[in-house]
């Protein structure tokens, strides 16, 4: 057991007498759980905790608890009950003028529409998102919604398109220290690169972040990663390059 998770686990509810700091126990555990993967044992913490910020008529953590939720069916498969979450949320963070949870919102749609294969309700989310992001003043929204961006054109073969939006994010996250996106946006400015032919300078990026995941602990990312590159050396006409990275 994850130390996080035994030291929650030990916490007693009912000697809790804050309602608040309840709804902070329980949206700890919910996170540490869905972190280590058990989404549906995270479920009924969420929905505790969901049910705590109704309780207390407090719209932010309503809107947060909404979206962890949306998240968690979103991971699940269950896209109806996610997308009417975010119908919910939408409605909360324009009440609140949350820009922050309006890009979250965004792109939990966007997530949706890809994973549905629906590419223009994808596009549309995403583009949404930025603008969103770009109003809410927050560095990490605005990375977040210009990586989702190259990832969105470099699935439509738009390859100048998603290598704009990737030099775009970039400064910002190393600015931030958002190491991981970093490397998932060096990673995809490599292969627009592929796309676009420049298939040296594509190599060297996409390698790059293929090495530092297999020297990570993600294992599932590294795997991931180094199919999309096979993809795109085999689009771009690179077979028995292709054929080696398989």
């Amino acid at each position: 057991m994850n130390l996080s998770e035994a030291e929650l686990k030990g916490i007693d509810m009912n000697a809790i007498k804050s309602d608040s700091e309840r709804y902070r126990v329980l949206s700890l555990r919910g996170h540490v759980l869905r972190f280590l993967g058990q989404d549906e044992a995270a479920l009924p913490f969420l929905e505790r905790a969901l049910d705590l910020a109704n309780k207390m008529h407090d719209d932010v953590r309503t809107l947060h608890s909404i979206l962890s939720l949306a998240r968690i069916y979103t991971e699940s498969g269950n896209f109806d009950r996610a997308m009417t979450l975010l119908h919910t949320a939408r409605a909360f963070a324009t009440r609140l003028g949350d820009e922050a949870g309006l890009v979250e919102t965004e792109e939990r749609e966007a997530d949706i529409a890809d994973r549905r294969g629906d590419r223009g309700a994808e596009r549309r989310a995403s583009l949404a998102g930025l603008e969103h992001a770009k109003r809410s003043g927050s560095s990490k929204w605005l990375a977040l919604a210009l990586l989702n961006l190259g990832d969105s054109y470099l699935k439509t073969r738009d390859f100048n398109e998603s290598l704009k939006y990737s030099k775009l994010a970039l400064p910002i996250m190393q600015r931030t220290n958002q190491h991981n996106d970093e490397q998932i946006t060096l990673f995809n400015e490599g292969l627009a690169y592929i796309g676009l032919g420049s298939i040296k300078a594509g190599q060297k990026l996409a390698e790059s972040a293929i090495s530092e995941a297999l020297a990570g602990t993600d294992l599932l990312d590294a795997k991931e990663y180094l199919r999309e590159y096979a993809d795109a050396l085999e689009h771009a006409g690179y077979l028995m390059m292709a054929i080696q990275v398989y």
